[in-house]
């Protein structure tokens, strides 16, 4: 006959899992509250402009002007809605929402205390809560409304040219960059990037950002 001792060890382990799960977790959440913060108070390495956001904030530009069309300016409201998005993108993946009969796609956002989530559907139902976001984030300091692309890619890393390409040819990415179709006559003046591993993204408005723009950490 076993001692009764013996029967407590698989309980003592299952509470030591549990803990350890829950402290990886909160340890998680930690991380990003404090990526977040970076992000918005434009600490550490988000005081500037990545070489890979640089560059593809260029190479947008580069391609709006061989169609006719003006280089918009950087946008520090923009680029931290951009980054924080690029973020909840790659660590809290907002699009794979299971809790819901809807699907929802790269516009999506996670649930936070800096934003209220959305489940950006592909019929656009819930645009106005996207577009909302830049007011939202920097508490009315871009006064403005936001448009997005995104790009998630199962490669390790974003490449700007490979994020570019990929915009060029879908019809309704590639239309926002140029101001076409549903976008045609927009104006846009403001514009921010935001890279994060896999995740590119880029945020445009028809509001100049009274905070102005962002340099690029290494000017070439």
């Amino acid at each position: 006959m076993k001692h009764p001792r013996f029967k407590k060890f698989p309980l003592f382990f299952l509470t030591v899992a549990a803990m350890l799960v829950a402290f990886a977790t909160t340890a998680a959440h930690a991380s990003e509250d404090s990526t977040y913060r970076s992000v918005l108070e434009e600490k550490a390495e988000y005081a500037c402009l990545s070489s890979k956001e640089a560059e593809l904030f260029r190479l947008v530009n580069e391609y709006r002007e061989s169609q006719g069309l003006p280089p918009i300016a950087n946008s520090r409201s923009l680029n931290k809605v951009a980054r924080l998005h690029a973020v909840d993108i790659q660590e809290n993946k907002p699009f794979t929402i299971e809790d819901t009969n809807e699907r929802c796609t790269l516009h999506s956002w996670s649930d936070s205390d800096l934003w209220t989530s959305v489940c950006y559907t592909p019929d656009h139902r819930y645009a106005e809560k996207m577009w909302n976001k830049p007011k939202e984030i920097t508490n009315y300091q871009y006064p403005g409304d936001g448009y997005e692309n995104a790009y998630w890619t199962t490669d390790a890393e974003a490449t700007p040219q490979r994020v570019l390409e990929a915009w060029k040819k879908s019809p309704s990415h590639n239309a926002l960059i140029l101001e076409s179709g549903i976008w045609k006559g927009s104006n846009l003046l403001s514009f921010g990037i935001g890279i994060h591993k896999n995740v590119a993204v880029m945020w445009v408005g028809t509001m100049t950002d009274p905070l102005g723009p962002m340099m690029a950490c290494v000017l070439p």
